[in-house]
């Protein structure tokens, strides 16, 4: 190798030596607060495609952890007594409940890492610290199978096939003839014929009706007027009047697990052309379901003393 070259490899390795010692990795320490108290805090500069960055080495400090640096995480609970156990291993002074009753996917929450109170005074404002919110016990709610079959039903048309192999299915949802039940103010109100389960279940194997439609002329004697009145009945294959309840309840927990609690069913039927569908409308269901809600929810506060709010963090 002549001088030239020599001089050129150099020369080589000099500007290499240079651009490492420029652009190669380094270690800093950058000066900062991390929750309110100094600190040295160790980064590393790597170069890349679009230049240096800048790295935290924490990462590489957390896998030398023996435990975890805080609790945090999702845990589902399947019911509202696990909640509450869960909750009372975990809570802290600034946990919450949050209660969300969506009609489809009702759901409580144990926030226990949630953010310091107030207390309504302003003054403390600068005083009270944010947490992270990201450690929970969660309770989905998940509706009873007897429940979402009912409000599926709740309104919709059937014929008396549909009709009868619904009822066959959910006869032991329906509950026995009450007198003290036929007498509530909500049947009266509804104008109710109560019906218990063994009328319910021969409604459905099968009823006749055929209608019957009369016509009759009212006169006004003093003005010598005139009217046409029609009027229709439905009547039986023996031609006498259908007499058909129009109300029934059934006994069905809300949620899987949950007691059974007592609805009114609504039950109507229409005569088109010789053939009939029936139809089941669950009588105040949101009021019921909402109610139902609220107990489970504030039972769970009463349970864990956390304070209850209803609704949730949008983000």
């Amino acid at each position: 190798m002549d001088h030239e070259q020599m001089a050129t490899g150099g020369d080589a390795a000099a500007i290499i030596d240079a651009m490492r010692e420029m652009h190669g990795e380094k270690m800093l320490q950058l000066h900062g607060q991390v929750s309110g108290v100094d600190h040295d805090l160790p980064v590393v500069v790597l170069p890349g495609r679009d230049g240096m960055k800048v790295e935290s080495l924490k990462r590489y400090f957390d896998e030398w952890r023996t435990r975890p640096e805080r609790r945090k995480g999702t845990t589902r609970l399947d019911t509202a007594e696990s909640l509450i156990a869960h909750a009372n291993r975990f809570r802290n002074d600034h946990s919450v409940l949050f209660c969300h009753a969506d009609p489809e996917k009702p759901t409580i929450r144990a926030i226990y890492n949630f953010d310091e109170a107030l207390h309504g005074d302003a003054g403390l404002s600068d005083q009270a610290q944010p947490d992270w919110n990201d450690h929970v016990g969660f309770y989905p709610m998940p509706l009873s199978e007897e429940w979402r079959v009912w409000s599926a039903a709740s309104g919709a048309p059937m014929d008396q096939e549909a009709f009868a192999a619904f009822l066959e299915d959910h006869i032991l949802d329906v509950m026995p003839f009450d007198r003290e039940a036929a007498s509530e103010p909500i049947v009266q109100a509804l104008g109710g014929k109560l019906a218990g389960a063994e009328t319910v279940m021969a409604l459905s194997r099968g009823v006749q009706v055929f209608t019957a439609n009369e016509m009759q002329t009212k006169v006004n004697l003093s003005s010598g007027e005139a009217k046409l009145v029609a009027s229709e009945e439905h009547r039986d294959a023996k031609g006498d009047p259908v007499s058909i309840p129009n109300l029934f309840r059934i006994a069905v927990p809300v949620f899987e697990q949950g007691q059974p609690m007592p609805v009114f069913v609504r039950l109507r039927y229409r005569l088109s052309r010789g053939s009939i569908s029936w139809a089941v409308m669950m009588h105040d269901r949101r009021r019921l379901f909402d109610l139902a809600v609220r107990e489970a929810a504030e039972h769970v506060a009463a349970e864990t003393g956390l304070p209850l709010f209803y609704g949730g963090r949008a983000g």
